[in-house]
């Protein structure tokens, strides 16, 4: 009896599990990544080449004059039925060093437009906050928190694997 209880329960809990990065009641990514052999103007440099080619909308900020730092913003189109647009916007900083650079992915705001209608924009607390009402915001919430990290993780991943292509070449 109990292993069916774990069963028909299962589903109830790996639902609201989410892999996304949450600090303070937001979307927020840090991390440090090292890249052998690399000076740090070498690697903001690699990584503006990179950069334009796998992210949406793709603008530097204003000040980028620094040949160790880069801040940028992006978009994300996310899945949405035909009678939605959903954008997700984020803010992307690099502070890069000999052999290794710093990224802090931030600011990540939802902008929803219904075919027709005006938009709706959502910060990430907000959508974060849904998840508390529980049932179908909850659910929406969570899909949307989901696939926002899938595709960050994932330009995050491109830019790590790109950013030192002769060191990939060598292996």
């Amino acid at each position: 009896m109990k292993i069916l209880l774990v069963f028909l329960l299962l589903p109830l809990v790996s639902v609201s599990q989410t892999t996304v990065h949450i600090d303070d009641d937001e979307v927020k990514y840090e991390d440090s990544v090292s890249v052998q052999g690399l000076t740090s103007a070498e690697i903001i440099q690699r990584a503006k080449r990179i950069l334009p080619q796998i992210v949406e909308n793709y603008k530097e900020a204003a000040g980028n004059s620094n040949a160790s730092y880069l801040e940028f913003t992006g978009e994300i189109t996310l899945n949405t039925p035909f009678t939605h647009i959903r954008k997700a916007h984020y803010t992307l900083k690099l502070d890069a060093a000999n052999g290794l650079y710093n990224y802090e992915v931030d600011k990540v705001f939802v902008v929803e437009k219904r075919r027709g209608s005006t938009n709706q924009t959502r910060t990430s607390k907000e959508i974060i906050k849904s998840i508390e009402e529980g049932g179908e915001a909850m659910v929406e919430a969570e899909k949307l928190l989901n696939e926002l990290d899938l595709r960050i993780q994932m330009v995050l991943t491109i830019l790590k694997n790109r950013i030192q292509p002769a060191l990939n070449a060598k292996r």
